[in-house]
């Protein structure tokens, strides 16, 4: 995966994952500030990548970061990771203008 480009959107939506607790894909797109698609889309990618642990529960899908990630999404999670980092880097220059 490490010739994609990751977008503010993705790397928000990354950002707003967590290990501790289960949230919803409506709950996530909230906090990314992305839509209800957009977060089902990136919430699929990352659980296909072994970097979401998904559980179904009632009445849907529940998603957090997976405590242990697959080896293989090791590199793709670097670059989610350093694309977080860059987009703050980037947001906060522009906030000082």
């Amino acid at each position: 995966m490490s010739a994609r480009c990751i977008s503010a959107h993705e790397a928000r939506f990354f950002s707003a994952l967590n290990q501790s607790s289960w949230q919803t894909s409506a709950e996530l797109a909230a906090k990314a500030e992305v839509s209800g698609g957009a977060a089902r889309q990136y919430a699929l990618r990352l659980k296909k990548a072994g970097i979401v642990e998904v559980r179904k529960l009632y009445p849907g899908y529940r998603y957090r970061l997976a405590s242990n990630p697959a080896p293989e999404s090791m590199p793709y999670l670097k670059e989610l990771q350093e694309a977080v980092d860059a987009f703050r880097h980037i947001e906060s220059e522009c906030r000082a203008r």
